[in-house]
């Protein structure tokens, strides 16, 4: 049986899924902010509770645990709810954690809320993908997915520089206030604006828009496959070979990122160049303002010029490695400082590859279970930054030679290369996972 699509409800389509996209965007892009947050005050919250940097590493990772609990359980969610009651419900749990870890009087209730934060966040991500997928034609999802990134790690800029100085002027605490009451704003947000899927506005769907486009009759001959129960789902999810791979690429290069630029680049550049916190997070700024460039390049370049997803993510993934390796070894782990702004944006460029991930995920599984892959694929981003983080710390301080200011260690540059050879290892693990990868020449390969 044919379907008549009206071209007017083809072009609502392609208008209102911007509003929808945009809200769900700045979403993810405050979970981002706070994910990173603590790297940009860190001796300040080391000095506040008296910890060392294995136990301040050990708080800014519970995010990650958290979150990476949870990333199945969001492909589930977002299978099957959607996106509009888990972004809301996400994005107001967070607030309350970030309001909790601002007002935390030891250590204790710190931890409580940064596992609050981690464990409202952690549902967003999977259903903003989930509803890329409703939303955007094939020929434009790995575009898309940079611009997605590319606007999320504005929240990670917000969580450098512009975050250390609102802290210098009025202090961390009050700094999270903030945060935990535009985290509450976003919630309303998202109820008022987001809606899953075209159905729910009376529209066609994105693939019969994209029949339409290809002047073909739309038929619907062949209902769409029933949803799995979760079980089934589960299994058919874990066993999915092209799974993995991607998992292996958000775990090293993600892993190796954020642990860097979002965590532990600022003390890096403060200890081993002499730098202040301000310009030390204006290096780090520069490395997020790379993975920002790189993950809209390589989207359009994956649509636009290679037509394939494979070849741009290895090329993308070795050359992050190079530039890793150069910051690792060049000069002992402390590279020219007039060479610094060049190295640090080439880093975070490269590691912009990583986006590829979101399409290669959603065009080898079948669709009435994306939402769960890709959420078990996510877990890798998540492992790899829970993991190398306090991995980092322990490095730090198993190398410190005893000094302190103003109740913070401070590091020698000995400490800090250790640290970095443990990273390389977690980029070498992504760069296997791009080797292993499912090309798809841009298109879905399965129902």
């Amino acid at each position: 049986m044919s379907v008549v699509v009206l071209p007017s409800k083809a072009a609502k389509l392609l208008r209102v899924r911007w509003p929808i996209w945009g809200i769900l965007t700045i979403a993810m892009m405050l979970t981002m902010l706070q994910r990173v947050a603590p790297g940009a005050v860190a001796d300040q919250i080391m000095a506040d509770f008296g910890i060392s940097g294995a136990v301040f590493g050990g708080l800014t990772s519970l995010f990650f645990y958290v979150y990476a609990l949870m990333q199945m359980p969001s492909g589930i969610l977002a299978d099957r709810i959607g996106a509009r009651k888990i972004v809301t419900v996400g994005s107001l749990g967070g607030a309350v954690g970030v309001l909790v870890f601002a007002f935390a009087p030891n250590l204790l209730i710190a931890y409580l809320g940064r596992f609050l934060v981690g464990l409202g966040l952690s549902v967003i991500y999977v259903n903003v993908v989930r509803v890329q997928t409703e939303w955007f034609r094939g020929r434009e999802f790995a575009s898309v997915s940079g611009a997605l990134t590319f606007i999320v790690q504005c929240g990670a800029l917000l969580g450098t520089a512009p975050l250390a100085m609102l802290a210098t002027g009025i202090g961390w605490r009050s700094s999270f206030v903030l945060i935990g009451f535009l985290g509450a704003a976003i919630a309303l947000l998202s109820w008022v604006l987001v809606r899953n899927r075209p159905a729910d506005m009376g529209l066609p769907s994105i693939h019969e828009v994209e029949t339409l486009e290809r002047g073909e009759a739309i038929k619907r001959d062949h209902p769409a496959a029933p949803q799995p129960p979760i079980l089934s789902a589960l299994r058919m999810v874990l066993g999915h070979k092209h799974v993995w791979p991607p998992f292996l690429c958000g775990f090293g290069f993600y892993g190796s990122f954020v642990t860097f630029a979002g965590v532990w680049g600022v003390p890096y550049f403060m200890h081993t160049y002499g730098m202040q916190r301000t310009q030390a997070a204006t290096y780090t700024l520069l490395i997020t303002l790379g993975m920002m460039v790189g993950s809209f390049s390589v989207g359009l370049q994956s649509d636009r010029i290679f037509h394939r997803r494979k070849l741009p993510f290895i090329l993308y993934g070795v050359l992050y490695g190079v530039m890793w390796l150069v910051l690792s070894l060049w000069n002992g782990g402390r590279p020219p400082i007039t060479l610094l702004l060049p190295i640090c944006l080439l880093l975070g460029f490269f590691c912009g590859g990583q986006v590829l991930m979101l399409p290669i995920v959603k065009e080898t599984t079948p669709r009435q279970i994306v939402g769960t892959a890709l959420g078990v694929a996510n877990i890798g981003t998540i492992v790899g930054g829970a993991l190398l983080q306090p991995l980092f710390g322990w490095a730090l301080d198993l190398r410190w030679d005893g000094l302190v200011r103003e109740g913070a260690r401070i590091y020698p540059l000995a400490a800090y290369q250790l640290a970095f050879f443990i990273g390389a290892i977690f980029v070498a693990i992504g760069i296997l996972g791009t080797l292993l990868v499912k090309e798809t020449h841009c298109r879905d390969i399965v129902g």
